[in-house]
Order: C-alpha cells, then structure tokens, then sequence
C-alpha cells in the first residue's frame, strides 16, 4: 500500500466518531435520492401496466335501464368491435359508524370479463343470488371475513348479502381516496335485488380509436332513438392522471433530496476543514521529506472518496429498502399491481455519481487552498488561534453580555472561533428550518384552500341520486324530516374547455345555500339564459372577464356562454375552477328532464356536528324507503375524504423533511464534537479551577443553542423566499394552491432548530461533562 494512501485511511481510523457522522450525512442524501428514484420508477412501471388500455373501453354510455337487445343493435353499427353491457349499482353499505357508499357492478360474465379484468384473491366468485364479492381494500372502511355478511340498502329495504370472496382490480384506489367501496355481483342477481329492468352502462371498443368522436355521436343517436336516456358519456382512455400526480410529487420528493446530499456535502466540509487543520505539522513535514502538494492533495481528495464511497454504498442498500417499503405501501393505497423489484442501473449510476461526486467536488477547493502552506508556516506554530472575527466577537459577548453567567460566556464568545466551519453548520441548520418552513407553507396553504372550498357552500349534508328525480317531489318530503332547515337542487357535471377541464354547477338564482362572494359583475336572474359567472379560479387561469364568452363541452354536447359575473369559488382548484349558471341552463345542457335534478343540498336547522351526522342517517332511511338509490355525505365527511387525498403528500413531505433535519444534527453533533476535541485543555483548566461537570456541559449546550438561534435567524432570511418558490414549483408539478403564510409556522420553525441542537448538544455536552482535569491536561 502506498505511503499517501495508507495515511488517507490511518486519518478516516484516527476519529472513527467523526468517519461515522460524515460517512452517515452523505448515506442519508443516497439514502434519500435513491428510495425516491427507486419508488418512482417502480410504481411507474406499475401504473403503465395497471391502466393498460387495451382492457378499457374506447366509450362508455350510463343510461337509464335498458333491455340487453340494445347490446346487438349497438355492435351491428360502423366502427363498432365488441359491446358489453353492464348493470352498475350506486347503495350505501351499513357500517359501525353509519353508511358508506358502495358500488356494485353487475357483470353477465364474472370469469371472463371483457373490461377492466379483475384478480381473485380469496374465496370464490358469487354463483348464487344475495353473494358478492367484494374488494380487498374494501377492508380498509370496516374489518369483514370471507364467508361472513355485509348489509346494504335497496329499494325493499335494508338487505345481507353474503361475501364469497375477495378481489383486486388493478389501478383501482382504494376508498379513502375516491370515498366508496367497490362490489361484484352476477349481472341477473344484482338487477333482481335492486329491481332493475335492465342494463345501465355499455361498454364499447372500436375497431378505429381515431373515429371514436364521430362513432359516439351516431351510437347516442341509435340510442335515443330507441328512447334510452343517455345519463352521460366517456369517450376516449382514462388518462393516467396517477402517473402525472406521482411524477410530479417524486420530483418534488427529489429536490428534496438533493439538498438532504449537498447539506452532507457541507457536513463533509466541515470534517475536511478540521482534518486540515489538525494535520498542518503533518503537512509541513510531508512537504520537507519532498512531498509535493499533488501528492499530498491526492491523499486527502482519497479520504474524501472514501467517505463517499463508504457513505453510497450504505445509502444504496438503505434507500434500496425504504423505496421498497414506499412503493409497497403506495401500490396498496392505490391497488397497483407492482411485480418484480427491477433495479434499473441508472439506479446505480447516478447515485454513485452523486454520492462520490458531490462530495470530491465539494471538498476540492478547501483541500487545494489547505495545502497550500508552506514548510515554515507549517512548522512554526500549531495551535488554535482565534482569527480577528473571532476576537471582535468574543470583545462583542464580553461588553454587551456581561449579565450572563461566565459559563454561558465560554458557549457563546467560542461561537466564530472556526469561521468557515461555524458557518457550514449554519447553512445546515437554516436549510433544515427553510425545508421546515416551506413543508409547513404547503399545508398550511392546501388547509386554507380546502376550507375556502366548503366556505362556498353553506349545506351541512350533500344527497347525490343515482337517477335525476322531480324536484317538487323530493323537496316537500324532505322538508317534514325534523332538523331539515333547507332543500335546494343542484346540478353538477364535468366539462371541457380550452384551458382544460372545469365543473359546471347549475344553482337556483335565489340560492341560499351558496354564497355569492361577488368579484366583479352581477349574479344571474331566474331571466337570464346562456350566462356564465366563473370563480376566482377559473378567472385567474383562463384571463377571462366579465363580457368575454367562454365555450364549454362534453363528449355529447356543447354550449358558448357569455360571463357576467366572477366569484370567489375556490372549488375544482386542481383545474380550471369553477363555472356557475342557472338551474334550468345546466339541466337543459345536461339533457336533464324539465325540473329533474341529480343533486340536493340540504342545511340543518341545528349547527351540532352530531346533530347533522343524526339527520344525515334520518334522510338516508327515509330515501331507502322511496326506493331511491342515494349517496349522502355531510359537509365534514367531504372535508375529511379530501384530506384524506392529501395524506401521502403530507407524509412524504415530513419525511424528506426528517432526512434533512438529520443531516443538520450531525452537522451541528460534529461542530460541537470537534469544539470539545480542540478545547480539552481549556476544559482541563476549568475543572482544575473547580468547575463542575454540568458547568462544563452548559456551555457546550449553551454554544449549540447560540448557533440555532443564528441559524433560526438565517432561517427566515431564507425560508420565506424559498417557501413561496416551493408552492411555485408545487403549482407546477401538482396543482396551483395560493401562498398562506401562517406566523405560528415561524415560531415551530425555531422551536424545531432549538430541539435539533438541544438533540446534537446532548452527546458532545455529555463527554465533556465526563472529562476531568488529569484527562484533559494530558491530550496532545
């Protein structure tokens, strides 16, 4: 083994506590980039065979029940190549804590469907009436067994149905992210329950994908024609809008990342820096036997390779499991079919790049300016010697603090006594509560949207109908349900503009159950036709005023509308907002029957949440009696289901969080680990003067704090800027949310850094502690 290279890995040895917490800085940046890059490309893989096309179908029609003939007369049109119909159930499952919405397909064929195919997992398919099977993650809404029982609501009544066995669609989410379970039933079975004269969705693929437009509109005339009612209509492949969704919340994960790696960079710098400095004799000496300062510099850039070495191949195996336990975890979630774990060799590489080559490049600069001294300079003089800073620093603590305890003094005047180490760490610890304070930004901004989103509505409980139903009949029924204040209709369907997607929301002109929190122009009259009020939202992202027109389509029917007003309506957010008009105008754009509604909005005359949750039950059994197939939701378990979607974000989000934090407890660990190492004879002279332990380690602890309070300071300089970019770059990559700063994020901010500190204080305040005077004085 060469001299140069023996020495690199005697100084790596020599501290072995210091080797640990710089090896551990850049293991947690790998660690960090390569679970993220690991999970990303497995659960993209995972997505791209879960939603394969080839199992969808190009068009779906919802109609009212129709008679199975209608199936041969829509395969006998042009461009069609295969049709199966399928009976699709919206009921409500009776669970512990009330109702949860359940979907039930019908299908003619539970062996061999011909959409969508499904796994079976456990038990067996239903070969009888009152059996379902039922989804695997369906278990995640209440606990239930192969074999036991389910209760759901039907037009005779409350009904068990026998659960034979366990299934699992693939790319299906589970229930807390679309708020019902999904259930299979044979097609005959489930039409007979729930008295059915037929099916009620068709399911058609077409023999030329690029003519499905035109094949739609000639197969909605062949059916009203035949006097079916088209409910509404899918043209075209689900877009992969979960794969949008984890790329850009995976690159977000990365940048992440990528700083938890440069903040161990900073770690490292701070370990090479000391390094230096404790071997300047070594260096002179090297220099006088002949060494040249290649030869030296290559001894040193050689610890630092091992560093990044040691500390990538650690992250690798780390990162390789945490990304394995996160794709596990966000594939049951979402019901992903996950297969293999492939490791892609680009896994590898840039990792490696990353792990080896941030760190060589970081500490380049600092070891070329080190080597740069000379024999004599090496030579003459080793010891720790205050740099000018330092000096004006310390006069600074003695004259404007002197009411502090001297052992508080010793903490705090030691603070810049290594500038460039000192400020490493606070580039650390103020990264760590910018990332704090942007994380807390995000969730503070997504709460405030998600509560301005129900603030728009001023309905306690929302009732969806299976099929559109009178009005006038529906409204004086509900009325003599006791704790029923109000009963408005409401009409809601997707549409397409040019700037996207937006939710059409048809409302009475006199509502009392929205507010109108008007922006600019006028709300519609019971008189106005083909008018439009957009939100906020909608404004903000298409540049539309009042007096402009803006054209709105499905994949039937389409409308141009003038605007004359603009709410503020921060629903749809994630889109292209909101897009408001009369009752009747969305009922005849919706082919709706006159005066027929698919929605209710319904206000308690009681502001108890428990009270809203008992009349919310009272409506759900007074609608089963009137053989009325519903889904009910309070406004609270709205708000819940759409947190619940924010769940991942949140979680993920803290924990790239915590990795960077980490990386900011080592820095400062290694800070006050190197401070006691270089002031052991210091500590031996306070002990020997009778100084205490504890005196002892409240300066240390005292020194740790000081530099979280700089660094909290630096932390606001920084973490505001950086936190409005974040939403930015959230708004990019996953959906626009404005920027609300909440002031308490500022002082958990600080108290995050002061935890960090008292954490990385507690171990090196402690040694120093231990130390007595015999053992400090004899450290050379």
């Amino acid at each position: 083994m060469k001299p140069t290279t023996k020495k690199a890995v005697q100084d790596l040895l020599r501290r072995k506590l210091r080797t640990a917490l710089t090896i551990l800085g850049i293991a947690i940046g790998v660690m960090g980039l390569s679970a993220v890059m690991l999970a990303s490309d497995q659960l993209g893989r995972s997505l791209t065979f879960s939603l394969d096309t080839s199992t969808q179908p190009d068009i779906q029609f919802f109609t009212t029940p129709t008679a199975p003939t209608i199936t041969t007369l829509l395969q006998q049109q042009p461009n069609v190549q295969q049709v199966a119909a399928q009976t699709f159930v919206p009921t409500r499952w009776a669970i512990p804590s009330g109702h949860q919405p359940l979907t039930i397909l019908g299908l003619p064929d539970l062996q061999h469907p011909v959409f969508r195919p499904f796994e079976l997992v456990a038990g067996h398919l239903p070969n009888g009436p009152d059996q379902v099977l039922m989804e695997a993650n369906d278990r995640t809404v209440t606990p239930f067994q192969v074999g036991g029982q389910i209760t759901v609501s039907t037009p005779g009544g409350e009904q068990s149905l026998t659960v034979v066995g366990l299934s699992r669609t693939r790319g299906l989410p589970a229930p807390s992210l679309t708020g019902s379970a999904v259930a299979y039933m044979r097609q005959q079975d489930l039409q007979s329950l729930f008295h059915l004269s037929g099916s009620n969705i068709f399911l058609i693929r077409l023999d030329h994908y690029d003519q499905r437009q035109a094949t739609a509109r000639q197969l909605a005339q062949v059916l009203r024609a035949h006097g079916i009612s088209i409910l509404s209509a899918t043209i075209g492949h689900e877009a992969n809008e979960g794969q949008q969704l984890l790329d850009g919340l995976f690159a977000i994960m990365q940048v992440l990342s990528i700083i938890a790696l440069l903040l161990s960079s900073c770690l490292l710098l701070s370990t090479i820096t000391t390094l230096l400095s404790e071997q300047i004799p070594i260096m002179g000496t090297m220099k006088a036997l002949g060494a040249r300062r290649r030869q030296i510099m290559r001894s040193y850039l050689l610890s630092v390779l091992l560093y990044g070495l040691a500390g990538t191949l650690i992250g690798l195996g780390l990162g390789i499991a945490l990304g394995s336990l996160l794709v596990n975890y966000l594939a049951d979630l979402m019901t992903l079919d996950i297969g293999p774990l492939v490791l892609n060799p680009s896994l590898f590489l840039i990792s490696a790049a990353l792990g080896l080559g941030v760190p060589l490049l970081a500490a380049l600069l600092p070891i070329w300016l080190g080597t740069r001294v000379s024999v004599r300079q090496a030579l003459s003089g080793y010891g720790l010697v205050d740099s000018q800073a330092g000096q004006l620093w310390s006069r600074f603590v003695g004259r404007t603090l002197a009411f502090l305890p001297q052992r508080v003094h010793l903490g705090i005047r030691t603070l810049f006594r290594k500038r460039l180490r000192t400020a490493l760490t606070l580039l650390a610890l103020a990264i760590t509560g910018s990332a704090f304070l942007c994380v807390q930004i995000t969730s503070t901004s997504l709460g405030n949207v998600l509560s301005q989103i129900f603030s728009s509505y001023q309905a306690d409980i929302f009732v969806s109908l299976d099929t559109p139903q009178p009005f006038s009949r529906l409204q004086p029924e509900l009325l003599n349900v006791g704790g029923v204040a109000t009963v408005e209709p409401l009409n809601q369907v997707s549409v397409r503009t040019a700037w996207g997607s937006s939710v059409l929301t048809g409302l009475l002109p006199d509502t009392q159950l929205y507010r109108k929190q008007l922006l600019a122009g006028r709300w519609f009259s019971s008189a106005d036709e083909n008018v439009v009020v957009i939100s906020n939202v909608c404004a903000q992202k298409t540049g539309l005023h009042v007096g402009d027109s803006i054209t709105v389509s499905t994949d039937l029917n389409s409308a141009r509308w003038q605007i004359i007003g603009v709410v503020q309506d921060y629903n749809d957010f994630a889109e292209v907002g909101t897009l408001l008009v009369p009752l009747r105008q969305a009922a005849q754009f919706m082919s709706l029957p006159s005066g027929e509604t698919s929605a209710l909005m319904i206000r308690a005359s009681s502001r108890d949440q428990s009270a809203i949750d008992a009349l919310a039950r009272r409506l759900d059994g007074l609608l089963s009696q009137s053989n009325l197939q519903v889904t009910i939701q309070t406004a609270q378990q709205e708000i819940q289901r759409n947190q619940n979607q924010f769940l991942i974000l949140y979680a993920l989000l803290y924990c790239a969080v915590a990795i960077i934090a980490l990386v900011g407890v080592l820095s400062l660990f290694n800070i006050l680990t190197m401070s006691i190492l270089e002031r052991r004879r210091e500590i031996g002279i306070l002990r020997a003067l009778g100084a205490s332990g504890g005196k002892v380690a409240l300066a240390f602890w005292t020194e740790g704090l000081t530099l979280a309070t700089v660094a909290w300071l630096l932390a606001l300089v920084m973490g505001l800027p950086a936190g409005y970019g974040f939403i930015q770059l959230l708004g990019k990559l996953l959906l626009p949310v404005p920027f609300t700063l909440n002031p308490l994020s500022l002082l958990g901010m600080l108290l995050l850094i002061l935890l960090l500190a008292s954490l990385a204080s507690l171990g090196p305040a402690w040694g120093a502690a231990r130390l007595n005077a015999a053992q400090a004085l004899r450290y050379e």
